[in-house]
């Protein structure tokens, strides 16, 4: 055989081997490779802790590690893509935020905000509101969630706040709030949470390197719920006077305006009369205390003279009915208006 054609033989045969070589590493590298895992997104603002509808624009926003970040925008908005969630559809993932563009902020960190796989336009992204301490006020000592368990119907209202104290007292700042279960419905940047489906989860506030959270049960629809009702004073002198009537009521269908809510005045005599109780506490119609107040007649009763130190007494119940017409009716108040007259001595001996 020709030298040339024994040389040909040899690079052929070294030309198939390498080519099986490097399809045999090529295939290795596959299959010790992970597939991509999947990531979400994250959208929301960051704002002054000590003035919440004051916005931090240029904000850095990141995840903990620092891998993933963006900035918002001049409102304060931002939104965070390609977070990382290994290969589950939901993680629970660190967040930070710092104020880079104002020098009298920090940063504030956020663990374990759930973050669900999807992107802008799915249901799944998680919406968050992060607050940022002032350099000015130190770090917090204390937070306290308030009230630490509460329970709504679809599309009711609760709201939650923080009770925040310092070295030197309480400060007045807003946390960070979210949800543990972002499906149960929302919370505002004031801690109004209002409800969206059925279940238990848990509402958390942040601040500084501070945590606290409160346990909220959504309910299906149901009727109002009076929660607690007072009456004072619940007793008068014999001149009569004026009783105020309260009651804290929730209903996630709100209550019928403007006179779904009122307090019946059942006289000595079972006569009754209606009283429209109106809104004083509480961001609308679906979570509130209703007050009115209620003229009470002197006790002019005097039948005999043993009959001089009877008092009288007047019962109060609070009614409500929301905008489906389901209804509530409270237990029964009692009020008391002395006897008109002190007994008559006894004769002497």
């Amino acid at each position: 055989m020709p030298v040339y054609s024994r040389v040909g033989v040899v690079l052929i045969v070294l030309i198939v081997a390498v080519m099986a070589g490097c399809s045999g590493s090529t295939s290795l590298q596959k299959q010790d490779k992970e597939p991509p895992g999947n990531t979400g997104t994250v959208v929301g603002r960051v704002i002054k802790a000590d003035s919440p509808g004051e916005a931090l624009p240029g904000s850095r926003v990141s995840t903990i590690d620092g891998k993933v970040s963006t900035f918002a925008d001049a409102q304060g908005d931002f939104v965070l893509r390609g977070v990382p969630l290994g290969q589950a559809d939901t993680a629970l993932v660190g967040l930070r935020a710092e104020a880079v563009k104002n020098a009298s902020y920090g940063a504030q960190n956020v663990f374990e905000v759930p973050v669900t796989k999807g992107g802008i336009g799915s249901a799944q992204v998680t919406e968050i509101v992060i607050a940022i301490l002032p350099l000015a006020l130190g770090q917090p000592q204390s937070l306290i969630i308030m009230p630490s368990t509460a329970t709504v119907d679809v599309r009711g209202e609760v709201q939650f706040s923080a009770a925040v104290a310092g070295l030197e007292g309480e400060i007045q700042v807003q946390p960070t709030w979210y949800l543990t279960k972002p499906a149960l419905g929302s919370i505002n940047p004031t801690g109004l949470f209002t409800a969206a489906a059925r279940g238990t989860g848990q509402v958390v506030a942040v601040i500084g390197g501070l945590s606290d959270t409160a346990q909220v049960t959504v309910t299906a629809s149901r009727a109002p719920q009076i929660t607690s009702v007072m009456v004072n004073p619940s007793s008068l002198a014999p001149q009569g006077g004026t009783v105020t009537v309260s009651a804290a009521i929730n209903d996630g269908d709100g209550l019928r305006s403007p006179d779904g809510v009122w307090a019946q005045l059942i006289d000595p005599e079972s006569r009754s009369s209606t009283h429209v109780m109106s809104l004083v506490e509480g961001s609308s119609l679906k979570d509130g205390t209703f007050r009115v107040e209620i003229a009470i007649n002197p006790n002019l009763v005097r039948h005999s003279q043993e009959d001089a130190m009877r008092t009288l007494t007047y019962g109060i119940r609070v009614h409500a009915v929301d905008n489906t017409g389901a209804s509530s009716v409270s237990s029964l108040k009692n009020v008391t208006v002395a006897g008109v007259d002190q007994p008559i001595p006894p004769p002497a001996l």
